[in-house]
């Protein structure tokens, strides 16, 4: 009769018991992952948002000054729209903007400055070369470039970074952004 009361009563072995707990286990340990995932997209998301607030006004104040611009920019020793001068690791852009705006390259007119430092990452925006400090516009800078493969139209290129120094990955996200604007100058020839 004992044997039989044992035998009706129905338990949870050992093994059994080590097996729900395994997969409890795999179950929150999964959902845990799946959280910190989320978690890095997320904060990866948000400052490439960050970036891109700070990246489009800078684009927009380069494409204002290059479409008030006048000159050839192919002939740099003759009134110019935009040039580079490097010295050592800074990169200097000069915009010769129609101050006066008469369309015409002429001693009313004033030069914009951009300069990017490639060991800072800075750059650096001077509304008049001639006089007045320099204001920054970002230190996350990891590319600038002015570019004119066409006469009359220059392309710009502006690429910031958490961490400008450090390669892009999700931890230390970019953005990129790639315009073109047309100089003054070349609509007046």
């Amino acid at each position: 009769m004992i044997q039989q009361f044992r035998s009706d009563k129905k338990a949870m072995t050992l093994i059994e018991l080590i097996l729900a707990i395994v997969l409890l286990n795999v179950i929150i340990l999964t959902g845990i992952s799946m959280e910190l995932g989320i978690r890095r997209i997320f904060s990866s998301t948000d400052f490439e948002a960050q970036l891109l607030s700070e990246a489009v006004p800078i684009m927009m104040m380069v494409a204002k000054d290059i479409n008030r611009a006048v000159g050839d920019i192919f002939v740099p020793a003759v009134d110019n729209a935009s040039y580079n001068d490097t010295v050592g690791a800074k990169v200097t852009y000069y915009i010769r903007k129609d101050a006066n705006v008469n369309g015409l390259a002429d001693g009313g007119d004033i030069f914009a400055e951009y300069r990017y430092s490639l060991l800072t990452d800075r750059l650096d925006y001077r509304p008049n070369s001639s006089h007045g400090g320099y204001t920054r516009l970002s230190d996350r800078v990891a590319n600038f470039y002015i570019s004119a493969p066409v006469k009359g139209v220059c392309n710009i290129l502006l690429t910031l970074r958490k961490n400008a120094a450090l390669a892009a990955n999700y931890t230390n996200p970019q953005v990129t952004l790639n315009s073109s604007a047309q100089y003054r100058g070349y609509s007046y020839n």
